[in-house]
């Protein structure tokens, strides 16, 4: 009997019934706790019967909570986890002491003996987390999922993105599937990836790089510190070479190119109900020395086919910190280069607030969010909790038809109020554990407050989403009458 299957035995007074899940274990005393989540995860082949581990005290070293979700055989009973992931909860724990830190993209690689009992089990890679009914995480998290020893050889020389697409189109799960298998073949190996035109180009890959596209138009964003990283590694490479940008996915888009070789046609993986109209690519490779200016789709990723001057332009761009745009010439997709901000200043408090991964303004991208008529259109969505904490905290069903009830109060609202000049609306609402609502509003350019009190009593009167574990922030921006024309 190994040390953790006694410490559970004193942990949790022998008791295996599944009702009582979640397990606690105290990995490190007074410093590193576990939980073992029994549930299960809604699939389109059905239900996947799971266990959940999650961290609680990674963070006081700096490190983001794991968590790490395997599928349990039917075969196995529900105390039959194994106890490998809580060893390794402990090594981690080791190397944030030493302030060895992962984050998303990362990965761990093991030994020859690999992981669970395979050999050919040989990583774990680093992903934003999804939300699982029926487990509580901690607000800064990251997922971790199993990759076998050819599926970390594609991760390390063509891109995490590459990898994680196939896992989705595998197992139709967008963006990936958040559990692991123990049993599962290897999706793609660099055997079979030889032929890809990203095999046989100069690459970069490091955090924050993200490239999608949206009707004709490639939009290649970063955050600032992957500025930084690309300075440092441009001026290692000629001005007529080749060179291709290994991307994360672009946590903006809806759906995410996916390929393998002999593969003709282009094909994606997309979110449940929806369009798929913003594509986030795996790559982005840029063809200097070209007589024109034109972007195309090329396997999961782009090439930008540019003049000199162009091309000069954007490494200079990158360079600076200015945005720059590059049109098509002729047939093809127009360009942008744009830098994702990592701070936010909010209008109704004068507050600024810091985001690790960028800011993030959503905008109506499906018929249901485009609600508008000739008084009100929704401009767009901005979160003061990240989406990981959402998840964590509120259900996102409800804290949907809770945005849907504002909008419908919001247009009922000014449909009866005369009509005036254009002008910009913005609420913010903070939902507290207790079920109250804070509300904040701001309109430019401002007016008499009058209809604004009115306002405010209405939305105060909807029914709130119920939150647990802390409260949730987020913004709604309406354009009233056309809007006030300012961005």
């Amino acid at each position: 009997m190994s040390w953790w299957q006694k410490m559970f035995r004193q942990t949790n007074n022998g008791d295996t019934n599944p009702s009582q899940f979640p397990l606690h274990f105290e990995i490190v005393p007074q410093q590193l706790t576990a939980r073992v989540y029994l549930h299960e995860i809604d699939s389109k082949d059905g239900c996947v019967p799971c266990w959940s581990y999650v961290t609680d005290g990674l963070w006081r070293h700096g490190q983001k909570e794991l968590i790490f979700t395997l599928r349990r055989e039917l075969n196995e009973q529900p105390r039959a986890f194994p106890d490998a992931p809580l060893h390794f909860f402990q090594m981690v724990n080791q190397l944030a002491e030493q302030g060895q830190l992962v984050n998303e993209g990362d990965f761990t690689e093991f030994g020859t003996t690999g992981f669970l009992g395979r050999s050919d089990l040989r990583a774990l890679v680093y992903l934003p987390p999804q939300p699982l009914a029926g487990v509580e995480v901690p607000s800064r998290l990251l997922g971790a999922i199993l990759l076998t020893h050819e599926e970390l050889e594609v991760l390390k020389h063509l891109g995490v993105t590459r990898v994680i697409a196939h896992l989705g189109r595998a197992y139709s799960h967008y963006p990936y599937p958040p559990w692991s298998e123990r049993s599962r073949a290897s999706l793609v190996s660099m055997s079979t990836m030889q032929e890809s035109i990203l095999a046989r180009v100069p690459r970069l890959r490091g955090p924050g790089i993200r490239v999608c596209q949206e009707e004709n138009q490639i939009s290649l964003r970063l955050l600032p510190q992957a500025g930084e990283f690309l300075c440092s590694k441009l001026e290692q490479f000629p001005s007529n070479t080749v060179l291709a940008l290994l991307t994360e996915l672009d946590p903006t888009a809806n759906a995410c190119m996916v390929w393998q070789p002999g593969q003709s046609t282009l094909e994606a993986i997309a979110s449940p109900n929806t369009d798929g109209s913003r594509i986030s690519g795996c790559f982005i490779a840029f063809v200097p020395q070209q007589a024109e200016d034109r972007g195309q789709v090329v396997e999961d990723g782009f090439i930008m086919l540019l003049t000199d001057a162009s091309w000069i332009l954007l490494r200079q761009a990158i360079e600076s910190g200015h945005s720059v745009s590059v049109p098509a010439t002729t047939n093809g997709l127009n360009f942008s280069l744009e830098w994702i901000p990592q701070t936010y200043q909010n209008p109704i408090d004068g507050l600024f607030y810091e985001a690790e991964g960028g800011w993030y303004r959503y905008s109506p991208n499906s018929p249901q969010d485009r609600i508008s008529d000739e008084a009100v259109s929704l401009g767009e969505m901005i979160l003061l909790t990240s989406e990981s904490e959402l998840a964590a905290r509120v259900r996102v069903n409800e804290l949907a038809d809770y945005i849907l009830a504002i909008k419908k109060s919001v247009i009922d609202h000014f449909t009866a109020v005369e009509q005036r000049t254009g002008q910009d609306l913005l609420l913010e609402f903070e939902i507290q554990l207790d079920g109250q609502v804070k509300l904040g509003m701001a309109l430019r350019p401002w007016t008499d407050n009058n209809h604004l009190n009115k306002l405010s009593q209405r939305l105060l009167r909807l029914p709130s989403p119920q939150v647990n574990q802390d409260s949730i922030r987020f913004q709604v921006v309406f354009k009233l009458w056309g809007g006030s024309g300012q961005s």
